[in-house]
């Protein structure tokens, strides 16, 4: 592993607008020899995929671009998470899932402070990593034996959807909204959820048309459903174009949409998603 950027790669993937990514598909002949599979153990080599389903390309893609321009060299690994009937329901055992799963890497000595866990999440699957911190640091481990990346992150604290959306609403409809998405099964601590900014270091990559990572009280609507679905088919230029501002141990690189084909990513994400080459 390029010690530059010491550590594994944990990386968690679930889309809270649905089933993306499909469960079979080719794979990369250039990439496969860094894609392996898992149940839930991984050794301190691997960067980690939890996925809701299989998909080996998720893993090349989100290696090329978001890991490896970080100085990660390793092997990545699929995990997938506990099956449930909802994405929303996923949220709980993805939790529980990926908290025994880095608790019992850490004890067993498999990375630490030195040589860091990086995890990376996408959309539903940042909410779970998320939720996952504080238990992760109640656990005792340490700042730097962390790191995590995130895109499309619904929790974000620059206006992810499930901590804002009930605030941008006028104050006599936020309680029966409150209701409402209790008897669909959003509750606390997915409504609410945050990204905390005092725990781990984490770098956070927004598309500004994104409605789940940049809710903007409503204004993003539409881009819930095409930019929100376009970091894996983004290009490097275009990931590197973000600009930065940073909240504690947090930044946040905003990726101004105007810039970006997002036709093109849709493409190319839905090509990945297909397993089509």
């Amino acid at each position: 592993m390029n010690k530059a950027v010491p550590g594994t790669v944990f990386t968690v993937s679930l889309l809270i607008t649905g089933s993306l990514y499909p469960i079979s598909g080719p794979l990369y002949s250039t990439s496969t020899n860094k894609i392996s599979r898992s149940a839930y153990a991984f050794t301190s080599s691997d960067a980690l995929v939890l996925v809701p389903l299989e998909n080996q390309e998720y893993a090349v893609t989100a290696d090329n671009l978001y890991l490896e321009p970080n100085g990660f060299d390793g092997t990545a690994t699929t995990f997938v998470i506990p099956d449930t009937s909802n994405e929303i329901a996923s949220v709980a055992p993805g939790v529980q899932a990926l908290v025994q799963a880095i608790e019992s890497q850490y004890s067993a000595g498999d990375f630490s402070a030195s040589d860091p866990l990086y995890i990376f999440g996408y959309s539903q699957g940042a909410v779970v990593a998320s939720l996952a911190e504080q238990q992760l640091a109640n656990f005792g481990i340490p700042e730097q034996a962390l790191h995590f990346v995130m895109v499309g992150d619904s929790a974000s604290t620059e206006g992810g959807f499930l901590n804002a959306f009930v605030d941008s609403l006028p104050e006599s409809w936020q309680q029966p909204t409150t209701e409402l998405l209790t008897l669909l099964g959003v509750t606390p601590p997915v409504l609410g959820a945050t990204t905390p900014d005092n725990l781990y270091p984490t770098d956070v990559y927004t598309l500004s048309g994104d409605g789940w990572a940049n809710w903007d009280n409503g204004a993003n609507l539409l881009g819930m459903f095409t930019d929100h679905l376009a970091y894996l088919g983004l290009t490097p230029a275009e990931i590197a174009s973000g600009t930065l501002s940073t909240d504690g141990l947090t930044d946040y690189f905003t990726i101004n949409s105007a810039g970006v084909a997002i036709i093109s990513a849709l493409w190319e994400q839905l090509l990945l998603a297909l397993g089509v080459s």
